[in-house]
């Protein structure tokens, strides 16, 4: 007696049966979205989309001038870099 003859006859089993395939699908384009985040900025160093704002402040010497001196670290590699902005 063929139990998997029966067992293939059932139509939530078939859905079952496609499990893992449809998971490793969605996981691939999770991923894929996971890349194409635009809350951060490239990093330099490493080129991962995990490079954020950390800090913000007044440039100890042209704040005068409206110079905003801000820190930007990878949370993937820890690079920081100061960047200097003029309004």
């Amino acid at each position: 007696m063929d139990i998997m003859k029966y067992i293939r006859a059932i139509p939530e089993w078939n859905d079952l049966i496609k499990l893992p395939a449809k998971v490793a699908e969605l996981e691939q384009r999770v991923a894929a979205l996971e890349e194409q985040d635009t809350s951060f900025d490239t990093c330099p160093s490493c080129k991962k989309k995990t490079f954020k704002l950390i800090s913000s402040k007044p440039d100890p010497m042209m704040a005068e001038m409206g110079v905003v001196e801000r820190l930007y670290r990878c949370s993937y590699c820890s690079f920081e870099e100061s960047v200097k902005h003029t309004p």
